[in-house]
This record gives C-alpha cells, structure tokens and sequence, in this order.
C-alpha cells in the first residue's frame, strides 16, 4: 500500500474567538502546531533497584499559529485575537486536515490565547503568532 503524504498546506487552524463552535480558519496562517503532553509522576522508591520509575500524569495540550497580518475586517487576525486575549475569552479552536483524503482527522477542543506577538521587519510583511493553551478534552475524529 502506498503511503500518502499530506501537505502542510492542507493543514487548517480554526478558531472561534466567541467560544461556539463555529470556528473560522486564521486569516493568513503560515504555520501551525499542535503539541500534546503526557506528565509523568516520579514514583521511584527503595523497591525500584535503583532505577527511576514512573506513571502516567496528566495530559495537556496546546496550539501554536504563526500568521500574516491581515485587515481589520478577518473573522480571526492578530487584531480579534488580542481582544480574545484581554477579555479571558475561551475560545473553540479546530486542528484539521483538510486534504480530502479518506481517514483524514481534526482535533477540536477549548482553550484559551495565552500569548501574542507581533512582527513588523523592514522589506518583509507583516506577521504575528499566537499560543493557545487547550484546557479539558482534545476530541479527535474524522475530519
């Protein structure tokens, strides 16, 4: 069976600055990332013939995004995002693949923007990034 790779073109961030769940894609999106962790709990004691032993902690996750700067009038920009940021807004966030191809997934889940930052270099646009960090269940499903 042939393997079948998917573009990071294909790849689409979602967010609903409102915290509904009808998210609309980053205005300008170059990049995006999603990061999902699994804590582990020290539990190494005199019975563990000195080696280190572990279990299974919590998880987390998160969602980073860099993007150009677009107008004022995008659903989601550096600009919306900043107010999502300033009012505490828990946001509906989507992580999918959007190639089409069978067995393709999305990762959708709630979170809050924990960070943005702006850049603005002579003889390149102008861009921003932005960090999400998820809080509760990252709900994985055909896209």
């Amino acid at each position: 069976m042939a393997v079948k790779t998917i573009t990071g073109s294909a790849i689409v961030l979602s967010i609903d600055l409102s915290g509904s769940t009808s998210p609309t894609a980053v205005a300008g999106a170059t990049t995006g990332t999603l990061n999902v962790n699994q804590e582990t709990i020290d539990v190494t004691n005199k019975d563990s013939s000195g080696r280190k032993e572990y279990i299974n902690g919590v998880k987390s996750w998160t969602l980073d995004c860099e993007a150009f700067t677009t107008s004022s009038g995008e659903t989601v920009s550096g600009d919306t995002s900043i107010n999502a940021l300033d009012n505490g807004t828990k946001i509906y966030v989507q992580f999918r693949d959007g190639s089409g191809q069978a067995n393709a997934k999305k990762y959708t889940g709630y979170g809050f923007i924990t960070s943005i930052s702006s850049s603005a270099n002579i003889g390149e646009f102008s861009s921003y990034s932005v960090s999400i960090q998820g809080t509760g269940q990252l709900t994985q499903a055909s896209a």
